[in-house]
């Protein structure tokens, strides 16, 4: 089942959604199973589907699909499809009959065998323990203390950070733009300080194939008036071709000022491993340019609005490194689920514009 990108919104889609599970419920099944391309997996949760699994990427498809079921109404006098009855033995021989397959034009149909999916149904995520509200405002009321301390050693931080001597950086060193070479210089727009962004990329590979954890921070970074109205100016100088990269930050719908540092990156990043992502802060006088302060790892996490709101959750980040009560789910990092940025073999914030109809070449 397919609909086109233009022709989507429409209702097609769930009227063909709606007379596949009309047939099913005449030859008396309860279920409907579908292995979706992941752009459509939102809509069939819309229209009442869980998510059960996932089908593993397999020949030309290179993706992981979303394996979903979708529950049909039990008619009166029916079986209900109980372990056993001639109904759920109709029902498992039938199964891939009624399958919906979403793909792209690309991708050649098959029907899929229900022992090629992967079952990544988690059980019940458990809760915090249940009180009273004075007893929660008292607890509540001690982390909040703590929470205190970490904002005053944080503000302590970003002053001895002020302090910091500088180190001069050559202002001619020259990077691509729209217009061709400019200079570091000229990367200022004509403001007193600037922080870049060195952005990770792999030469010749798709857009699926892109640093996930570059995508995830740099797309965050979306508001810059606050920071032109302290005299700052926010670029993306990418470690790939002007051209190539271009395209990509247009995918995603970016729109900072974007260069490439494809041949000067070593000279920028001297001393550190210029091929990693870097978050490097610089202050001008006049035509003189000097670096003031630079930090990578988790320390780009200050670009990440996601993580600070995540961390405010009863289940936080849901990743397997933190340090949770048993039976928190944590499924991001999992032997499942190694990438913590990506979903489907995409980084994800790539399927978004996906879904939106955008070309990512």
């Amino acid at each position: 089942m397919f609909v086109a990108n233009g022709l989507q919104g429409r209702g097609i889609g769930r009227t063909m959604l709606n007379d596949l599970c009309a047939v099913a419920e005449q030859r008396r099944l309860t279920r409907v199973h579908v292995i979706a391309h992941p752009p459509a997996e939102r809509f069939y949760l819309t229209c009442g589907a869980r998510r059960i699994g996932h089908l593993p990427p397999a020949g030309r498809v290179t993706w992981t699909r979303p394996h979903l079921i979708l529950n049909l109404p039990v008619t009166a006098g029916s079986d209900g499809g109980r372990p056993g009855s001639h109904r759920r033995v109709r029902e498992e021989a039938e199964m891939n009959a009624l399958t919906a397959t979403i793909s792209n034009r690309h991708v050649p149909h098959r029907e899929y065998r229900m022992e090629e999916v992967v079952n990544d149904e988690a059980p019940d995520p458990a809760l915090p323990p249940l009180v009273d509200r004075k007893t929660w405002e008292e607890a509540r009321e001690a982390l909040f203390a703590r929470e205190k301390a970490h904002t005053r050693e944080g503000d302590a931080i970003a002053a001895a950070r002020r302090r910091l001597p500088m180190v001069e950086v050559d202002a001619t060193i020259e990077v691509i733009g729209p217009d061709g070479p400019v200079t570091l210089l000229d990367v200022f727009e004509g403001r007193t300080q600037l922080i870049g962004y060195y952005h990770a990329w792999w030469p010749g590979k798709p857009a699926a194939e892109q640093c996930e954890g570059c995508t995830f921070f740099n797309s965050q970074v979306r508001e810059l008036s606050y920071l032109h109205s302290r005299d700052i100016t926010y670029a993306t100088l990418c470690k790939g071709p002007y051209q190539e990269s271009i395209r990509y930050r247009d995918f995603l719908g970016l729109d900072m000022p974007w260069y490439s540092v494809e041949k000067t990156a070593p000279r920028l990043l001297e001393g550190r491993d210029w091929q990693r992502h870097h978050l490097v802060c610089y202050v001008r006088d006049g035509s003189r340019v000097f670096e003031t302060y630079y930090t990578g790892g988790r320390g780009v996490e200050v670009m990440t609005p996601t993580h600070g709101l995540l961390d405010m959750t009863v289940y936080g980040r849901q990743e397997t490194w933190e340090e949770s009560p048993d039976g928190w789910p944590q499924p991001w990092g999992s032997a499942h689920n190694p990438d913590v940025w990506r979903t489907n073999g995409r980084p994800i914030a790539q399927w978004s514009r996906i879904e939106a109809g955008r070309p990512d070449w």
